[in-house]
């Protein structure tokens, strides 16, 4: 029922100060609200509700208050609809979302009913706090990674997406097992024609996703997790072989990436650092980014694809001498197509080493330029556009082939040329008065 009043999060953790008149049902008003060092009920705000922890006949649990109206039918809505979902999928482990409760008027504030959800309390720490525990333990980030890896595709496996990934809502414990929270914008079959409200945390989003003036802003399918899963694995990948990424990097907010690189491609600090990332699958892993960047959002392959056609370091068992990089690999399926034309393009700028004799020209140009990251980038881009080619790895460590040298001095030099070619004519000249 539509009120004039709607508490905001500063209401709520009023009324939580006296639990025994704030809540409608007895399990909850003889329950203890933990509260903090000043006394007041310790509150976690969100975009759309506030969480504050419980402790209900000895188990902590979560109390979940809307602080936004309009959202509250459409919550009940989508979480049921989750709900029924998961009865098919019984082996997928989400505790958070299998064993809530919706209680339509469980708190009673200024004479009216508001309603809350109760829910386990998961043990673990927030992604970003795990990593910044273990950040020197390079297999124990391995290992996560790899853990990752196998929880991503027991979600796409059950076609289930989370649609807001990001170090707040995934929580991993000590034997690092890996659980989600919030899931106002997760995805099922059933709610395919029922975005939600939110599009996630910037840093862990594609580019489209929070582009308003692009057509696939807010986008919402299947595959809308696929952009988070390859950018957390790598960032965990990166981590355990360079961990002075996460205090270079690390704001806070993100893990190591931020939604600026994505918006400024190859013209941020980051990009630089883990191009020359001791690990080889890292340096691939971070084209095949760049690439996923560069895609439509509802193209993008899933992270067990994207590794599946990826080596490993067994594929060098039988040739130590050469790196991962120097193999050759499938392209990545599911980044063939182009971006669809009403999509607007974002432009590729590739600095120019210093080194490089070219001709100077604008780094605003669309030309690219004959520099090794970017014929890298050429093959790249090719090989992950035609489904039927093969990626070889070697050509992206490579320069391309170089001119004579003194071809490529005068070249570039054009004056140098000229006076060569005045100084020649001279010496010919006077050879043949001698004659």
């Amino acid at each position: 029922m539509p009120v004039s009043f709607w508490p905001s999060a500063v209401d709520y953790q009023t009324a939580l100060q006296i639990p025994e008149i704030s809540f409608s049902r007895d399990d909850l008003r003889n329950a203890s609200v933990e509260t903090s060092s000043w006394g007041l009920p310790v509150a976690i705000t969100g975009n759309i509700a506030v969480v504050f922890p419980l402790i209900r006949n000895g188990e902590k649990i979560a109390v979940r208050c809307f602080t936004r109206q309009q959202v509250v039918g459409g919550m009940m809505e989508r979480y049921g609809a989750l709900r029924r979902h998961l009865v098919d999928f019984p082996s997928l482990h989400l505790p958070a979302l299998r064993h809530y409760e919706f209680r339509a008027d469980g708190l009673q504030l200024q004479g009216n009913s508001y309603p809350i959800m109760v829910m386990p309390w998961l043990r673990g720490k927030q992604l970003a706090a795990y990593i910044d525990q273990h950040v020197e333990d390079g297999e124990k980030l391995v290992s996560l990674a790899d853990r990752w890896k196998e929880f991503t595709h027991s979600l796409r496996t059950a076609h289930f997406a989370h649609g807001d990934l990001s170090d707040g809502n995934i929580l991993v414990d000590d034997d690092q097992n890996i659980q989600l929270i919030d899931f106002d914008a997760a995805y099922v079959p059933s709610l395919k024609t029922k975005p939600p409200l939110e599009v996630g945390k910037p840093n862990f989003q594609h580019p489209d996703r929070l582009n308003t003036q692009a057509p696939l802003y807010g986008y919402y399918g299947e595959n809308v997790d696929a952009f988070a899963n390859l950018l957390i694995y790598v960032s965990l990948r990166a981590l355990a072989s360079d961990p002075s990424l996460w205090d270079d990097f690390h704001d806070g907010d993100n893990l190591i990436f931020t939604n600026k690189d994505f918006q400024n491609l190859e013209q941020t600090p980051i990009w630089n650092r883990i191009e020359t990332n001791p690990d080889d699958q890292v340096r691939l892993l971070v084209k095949v980014l760049k690439v996923f960047v560069q895609k439509s959002v509802d193209k993008l392959s899933h992270l067990d694809e994207v590794l599946g056609s990826l080596p490993t370091p067994k594929d060098n068992e039988n040739s130590p001498s050469q790196s991962i990089v120097g193999e050759s690999v499938s392209c990545v399926p599911g980044l063939e197509k182009e971006r669809p034309p009403s999509s607007p393009q974002r432009q590729k700028v590739v600095p120019v080493p210093a080194s490089s004799h070219s001709v100077p020209s604008s780094t605003t140009s669309s030309r690219v330029h004959s520099s090794p990251l970017a014929a890298s980038d050429r093959v790249l881009d090719r090989a992950l556009r035609s489904p039927s080619s093969t990626l070889p790895l070697a050509s992206l460590e490579k320069s391309p082939s170089k001119k004579p040298v003194a071809f490529s001095f005068f070249e570039s030099n054009p004056r140098f040329l000229f006076a060569a070619i005045i100084v020649a004519v001279f010496v010919l000249v006077s050879f043949l008065m001698l004659l």
